[in-house]
């Protein structure tokens, strides 16, 4: 049985950057990524040494120069350059904002998704039950993605799953409320899924400011 490639929690943004990349830098971006791991252990500062390395290899291919004359040391030469303090806490700033997106919109998304339901529950559609069940198919997606991306951050950070818990909590809630309110014109699942939001982000952040760097 052959082995698993092994697999390496690169950040989105990195891989982004890589796409800028020529065939040859990108093999050797490819290359250097599990020597990169081995080299810093810290998941989080591994990240940033590697982003730190695409932007050399960017620039190298810009300057148009011998890929196979890049030194050997490369690794160690672009570490020299990094402020992990620094960009450690722009990192955290960068995902705290990108946490709070993603959580407003799997907010709204989750109400739309039980309005439909509701829609569903009482047979009256606000447009056509095809186009309501379209909206709903896309704020769906937003919603999953909205879970994931929170998800991905905690696991950046290692962070404990309260916060995760708490919006899954927020989100059976929410959906119990606007089924019990079948009938009344108003539920409370907009308002429960906000203080889900605020009170999952308040965990997190803590977390972020209590966890060292």
């Amino acid at each position: 049985m052959k082995n698993k490639k092994k697999v390496y929690p690169i950040f989105e943004q990195t891989k982004q950057q890589v796409k800028k990349l020529d065939t040859d830098y990108q093999e050797k971006y490819h290359q250097l990524v599990p020597e990169v791991f081995k080299y810093q252990a810290n998941p989080l500062k591994a990240n940033l040494l590697l982003g730190a390395i695409v932007n050399k290899l960017y620039e190298h291919q810009q300057e148009k120069g011998n890929i196979n004359a890049m030194p050997k040391d490369f690794i160690r030469h672009v570490e020299k350059g990094i402020q992990y303090k620094k960009l450690l806490l722009l990192q955290k700033q960068h995902d705290a904002e990108k946490l709070t997106i993603a959580g407003l919109w799997m907010t709204m998304s989750s109400v739309l998704v039980f309005l439909f339901i509701k829609e569903c529950l009482t047979q009256y559609f606000l447009i056509s039950f095809s186009v309501d069940l379209m909206v709903a198919a896309v704020a769906f997606v937003f919603a999953v993605s909205g879970l994931k991306t929170h998800v991905e951050i905690l696991k950046r950070y290692q962070l404990s799953m309260k916060s995760f818990r708490i919006l899954i909590v927020g989100l059976i809630f929410g959906l119990s409320v606007t089924i019990m309110t079948i009938k009344k014109p108003f539920d409370f699942s907009f308002l429960i899924m906000i203080i889900a939001h605020f009170t999952s982000k308040k965990i997190v952040m803590n977390e972020l400011e209590s966890s060292s760097s």
